[in-house]
């Protein structure tokens, strides 16, 4: 096969999770090339992202001949493994790209809501067990979304989890650029809040030291990812499985009242996660439907062909 052959299978082989991985990378790759004299692990971040792309090709090109087995599965977790790379050096690249703190801002804007800041207002009504079991439904954030997308996989509703998985990456990624462009640390960092005394709850404490040495960014918090990526899971079950939106519906609602309640988030960073997630879920499902018309037509072209032949 010719290498322009080659290229062409590649590109309407792509699924939407694919072509935002390819986009994420390259953009971060060229935003470290930007700022190769300020970033001092350019150098690494940059392997790093090569080391991400690699995969997606070999991947991409097996598509149409693997529709089972472990090279099926890994083509369609591995846009995860993207994602999770790229979060993991943020904090190598934000604060050599733009180090200033953007905290003021929506900490005003939850002060011009409520008349104060909403981490204080709801101190006096955080009694242990409340921040314990938020803390919990905190904690179990990355297992809802392989929970749906798991099933739809092992149903063989491969559509599905192309569409969730696509609508998922994007807005996650899209978070990513605004942590880039509007650094903030959270009311439980920021200095601007005053009166605050510490959450009690034993799984709490626990649970606020697992996250600062899991944590691989401390400016991530406006939009909330933890919001989007939550509403989004609540939605897709919604709409293609709905016996999981009960089972999910509890824990997901709790974990959104945790992003604000144990001052993870300010309320601006909910508004706009939400927001997040409407623009993904409508640019997300453009893209795909995209995706599959091209590889429709390429399929209809293919058999065309073949007829004349």
């Amino acid at each position: 096969m010719r290498s322009s052959q080659k290229i062409i299978t590649f590109a309407r082989s792509l699924q939407g999770q694919d072509v935002l991985s390819i986009l994420v990378v390259l953009t971060l790759l060229c935003l470290t090339f930007a700022f190769w004299r300020r970033i001092p692990d350019a150098p690494l971040i940059s392997v790093v992202y090569i080391l991400l792309l690699a995969p997606i090709v070999p991947l991409t090109l097996t598509r149409n001949r693997y529709q089972t087995g472990l090279v099926r599965v890994a083509r369609t977790f591995y846009p995860a493994i993207v994602m999770l790379g790229v979060f993991m050096f943020l904090d190598h690249i934000i604060p050599y790209v733009n180090p200033r703190s953007f905290d003021y801002v929506p900490a005003s804007v939850d002060r011009f809501i409520f008349g104060g800041d909403a981490a204080a207002i709801l101190q006096p009504i955080s009694p242990w067990w409340w921040v314990d079991y938020l803390q919990i439904c905190y904690l179990l954030y990355f297992y809802y979304p392989f929970i749906l997308v798991g099933i739809l996989y092992v149903t063989d509703r491969f559509s599905e989890v192309e569409r969730l998985a696509t609508i998922i990456f994007l807005s996650q990624t899209s978070s990513f650029y605004f942590y880039i462009l509007f650094p903030t640390v959270g009311p439980q960092r920021y200095q601007g809040i005053e009166g605050l005394k510490p959450l009690s709850g034993t799984i709490y404490s626990w649970g606020v030291v697992w996250l600062q040495l899991c944590e691989a960014t401390i400016h991530n918090c406006f939009p909330s990812a933890h919001i989007s990526m939550t509403s989004i899971v609540l939605i897709g079950a919604f709409v293609w499985h709905r016996k999981i939106f009960w089972i999910l519906l509890v824990p997901c609602v709790s974990l959104m009242l945790a992003t604000v309640w144990l001052r993870y988030h300010y309320f601006a960073d909910v508004i706009a996660g939400f927001a997040n997630t409407w623009a993904s879920w409508y640019l997300g499902m453009r893209l795909v439907d995209y995706l599959e018309r091209r590889r429709k037509d390429e399929r209809v072209s293919l058999r065309e062909t073949a007829r004349i032949e």
